[in-house]
């Protein structure tokens, strides 16, 4: 891939609690800085999802809730079996 020079800047504030916390998330993520981690990030929203003209994020995001979704109505349906029987049964999370 053809490395191209960036030349364009973008700048904002952050608290010191926000600066620290980005910090920590982008050296546990690997990059090269605060600046690389924010821009890569940053830049993934606008990527358009595999199947749809959605950004990523978005995708992303319902990908993540719809997974959480499932899982709820997995357990929804342990504890609604678990009522119907007379016996006690373990609802395991």
């Amino acid at each position: 891939m053809a490395y191209k020079r960036k030349t364009r800047v973008i700048s904002f504030r952050l608290s010191e609690e926000q600066y620290l916390a980005l910090r920590e998330i982008s050296l546990s993520q690997g990059a090269r800085s605060v600046s690389d981690y924010a821009r890569d990030n940053l830049l993934r929203q606008l990527e358009p999802g595999p199947t749809s003209g959605e950004p990523r994020g978005i995708e992303d995001r319902i990908n993540r809730l719809t997974g959480e979704i499932e899982e709820l109505n997995r357990i929804v349906e342990r504890l609604c079996t678990a009522v119907d029987r007379p016996e006690p049964v373990e609802v395991a999370e």
